[in-house]
């Protein structure tokens, strides 16, 4: 399931040790994802076409956020992490 507007997609859930794909608009620089625990913060750049890969850490439980963007600009989305990956 792909939730989000027209701005950024992402799926509601994915699997730690896995990899999902956002969706973001095209001339946007990079994506900030929170991981709870220990992996905090990590910014990933926009490839052309907007499509970006983010691994889920293997042992990330919870949810992650997904955002871009500053101030009133600022939009994000959060992906639950619902089961352990192989």
């Amino acid at each position: 399931m792909i939730q989000g507007g027209a701005i950024i997609k992402a799926p509601g859930t994915a699997t730690a040790g896995s990899s999902i794909v956002v969706e973001v608009a095209a001339n946007t620089e990079s994506v900030q994802v929170t991981f709870g625990g220990s992996e905090g913060t990590k910014s990933f750049p926009v490839p052309e076409g907007g499509n970006v890969v983010i691994p889920i850490p293997p042992g990330t439980t919870g949810a992650i956020s997904i955002h871009f963007g500053r101030g009133v600009s600022r939009r994000g989305t959060t992906v639950e992490i619902v089961a352990t990956g192989p």
